[in-house]
């Protein structure tokens, strides 16, 4: 399970992977292992669609850094993450 989120402080952007249960119903928290911590430039506008493309990559976007609605960059950032096999 790969999770995104944006942790309560200081509005950094997290990709975190998790463990999920045998019937796929909940994770686990102490297997949380995060891929990428980037920073943001505000604590808010940081959302944005987690997905892997017909590449195989995993998309992010980023959000586009605004603050109190202004928009601080012309449009979302999106990173691409291969994924790698672990044993």
């Amino acid at each position: 399970m790969v999770l995104h989120l944006c942790p309560a402080g200081d509005g950094a952007t997290v990709l975190a992977e998790l463990h999920a249960n045998a019937a796929r119903t909940s994770a686990d928290p102490d297997s949380q292992r995060v891929l990428l911590t980037q920073t943001q430039p505000y604590a808010n506008h940081n959302g944005g669609q987690l997905a892997f493309g017909p590449d195989g990559y995993l998309y992010l976007g980023l959000g586009d850094g605004g603050s109190g609605g202004v928009c601080a960059c012309a449009s979302s950032s999106f990173i691409g993450v291969s994924p790698s096999k672990t044993s």
